[in-house]
C-alpha cells in the first residue's frame, strides 16, 4: 500500500487565523492550495496554482489589459496604445503625440498650444500664444500677458480676465475690452462707436487729409509747443488753441462748422474768403507800455515807455484807450513784456468819472486812467479822446462805451 501524508488542513479562514512553525506546511481547503508558514507570519504565505493565478489575472493578456469593456491595448508590437473606456476610444497614444477625446481636467497645462481650439480662457494664467487669430465672438479678458500674434486659436472665449499684453498686433472679430488695452496696432480699417478719449501727451494722426463730418472744435488743455504738431498743421498752444497752416500741401477739410473757442486764434499764411462781418469794433495799435494796463484805461504819450497812464487833466499828449478785443489789431508783430493794444477809432470800453452825457467830447481826468467830460473852454488841441456813446453821472469810476478818434 502507498503511503500517504497529510498536512494541517483547514478553511481558508481557519488557515488565516493559524501560524504555523518554521518550514511546516498546511493546506487551505477553501482555495485548494498550500501554505508555507516560516513560525511568525499568520497565515503564512499562499503557494498560487495555476487556476488561482488565471483567477487573479484574468484581465492581463500579452496585448491589453481589461476590465469589463474598458481596455488599455496596445494594438501591434511597437505600435500604438488604445485607451477604451466603456466601449468607447478615449484616448491614443501615438509616436507623434496624444490624442484625448472628451474633456481634459487639470491645474497646469505646459507647451506651446499650437494646436489647441475651443478655449476658455479664464484659468490661462500666463505663457504665450504664439501666432493666434482672436476669432471667437466674444474676448472680454485674459489675466496675466498673453502675446497675441496671427493664426491658430480660432474660436472660444477669454472670459473674466485682463488684456496686458505689451502687443496685441491682430484679431478677426469683437474684442471687449473690460481691463486695460497696453497698446493696439492695427493695420486695417478701426470703427469707435462711442466716445474716443485720448489721454497721452501727443496724438499724431499721419494722413495728408483730415475730413470732418461735422464740426472740429478746438479745445485748449496746457501749454504744448506748436512745432510738436511736425507741420501736420494743427496745434494747441496753452490758453489759446492755434489752428497753424504750416505747409502748402497740408489740407485740412470741414464739410460743416469749423469751431473755435472766442479765445481761439487761426493763423495762415494767407485766408481766401469774404469777409461780412467782425465781432468787435475798433481799430488798435500795439504800443510799449511802463506797466500793464487793462482794458478801458486811458493813456497820454510819455513815462517810461512809449505811453503810460494819464494823470492830469486835459492833457494835449493824450494816446487813447486800451482796447478789449480789437476788430483789426496793427503792429500785431510787436513783443514786449508790457505791449498794449490802443483803440485808435471806433467804438470801446472806457473808464470814466464825473458827469456825462451822450454826445460829450471825453478827455483825461486826474484819476490815473480814467477819462472825464471835456469843459469847452478848457480845450487845448490833442487833449481830446473821443465821444461818449453813454450817459454816466458819479464820482465813483465806471465804464461807458466811448467812440474814440472823434474830435
Amino acid at each position: 500500500m502507498p503511503t500517504t501524508v497529510q498536512f494541517r488542513r483547514g478553511t481558508d479562514a481557519q488557515n488565516d487565523a493559524f501560524t504555523g512553525s518554521a518550514g511546516e506546511i498546511t493546506y487551505d481547503t477553501t482555495n485548494e492550495t498550500l501554505r508555507a508558514h516560516d513560525g511568525s507570519t499568520a497565515g503564512g504565505s499562499i503557494l498560487a496554482t495555476q487556476s488561482y493565478v488565471t483567477t487573479q489575472l484574468g484581465g492581463i493578456s500579452s496585448d491589453a489589459i481589461s476590465n469589463g469593456t474598458s481596455t488599455l491595448t496596445v494594438i501591434a508590437s511597437g505600435g500604438n496604445i488604445r485607451a477604451n473606456v466603456g466601449g468607447s476610444t478615449v484616448g491614443l497614444f501615438t509616436s507623434s503625440g496624444v490624442d484625448i477625446t472628451g474633456t481634459v481636467t487639470g491645474t497646469i497645462f505646459s507647451g506651446s498650444g499650437a494646436s489647441l481650439t475651443n478655449i476658455n480662457g479664464a484659468n490661462i494664467a500666463s505663457g504665450t500664444i504664439a501666432d493666434a487669430r482672436i476669432s471667437s465672438s466674444s474676448v472680454t479678458q485674459h489675466q496675466a500677458n498673453i502675446d497675441i500674434a496671427t493664426s491658430q486659436v480660432t474660436s472660444g472665449t477669454f472670459a473674466d480676465a485682463r488684456i496686458s499684453s505689451s502687443s496685441v498686433t491682430q484679431h478677426q472679430s469683437n474684442i471687449t475690452a473690460v481691463g486695460t488695452l497696453a497698446s493696439l496696432t492695427t493695420s486695417g480699417d478701426t470703427t469707435i462707436g462711442g466716445n474716443l478719449t485720448v489721454n497721452g501727451t501727443t496724438t499724431t494722426i499721419n494722413s495728408t487729409t483730415l475730413t470732418v463730418d461735422d464740426k472740429l472744435v478746438v479745445i485748449a488743455s496746457g501749454a504744448a509747443d506748436a512745432a510738436a504738431a511736425n507741420g501736420a498743421g494743427i496745434s494747441v498752444d496753452g490758453a489759446s488753441a492755434t489752428i497753424t497752416y504750416a505747409n502748402t500741401g497740408d489740407k485740412w477739410v470741414v464739410n460743416k462748422d469749423f469751431d473755435l473757442s472766442s479765445n481761439d486764434i487761426l493763423n495762415a499764411g494767407t485766408i481766401n474768403g469774404t469777409s461780412t462781418s467782425a465781432q468787435y469794433a475798433d481799430l488798435a495799435e500795439n504800443y510799449v507800455a511802463d506797466t500793464d494796463y487793462k482794458p478801458g484805461t486811458v493813456l497820454v504819450v510819455g513815462g517810461d515807455a512809449e505811453v503810460t497812464a494819464c494823470s492830469q487833466y486835459a492833457d494835449s499828449a493824450s494816446a487813447g484807450v486800451v482796447s478789449t478785443n480789437p476788430a483789426h489789431l496793427m503792429n500785431s508783430g510787436l513783443d514786449t513784456p508790457n505791449t498794449v493794444a490802443l483803440a485808435l477809432a471806433g467804438r470801446v470800453p472806457c473808464k470814466v468819472v464825473g458827469t456825462v452825457t451822450k454826445g460829450d467830447l471825453l478827455t483825461t481826468s486826474e484819476k490815473p486812467g480814467v477819462a472825464t467830460r471835456l469843459l469847452p473852454h478848457t480845450f487845448v488841441p490833442g487833449c481830446v479822446i473821443g465821444k461818449a456813446l453813454e450817459n454816466y453821472d458819479s464820482n465813483e469810476i465806471g465804464i461807458i462805451e466811448v467812440l474814440v478818434g472823434k474830435s
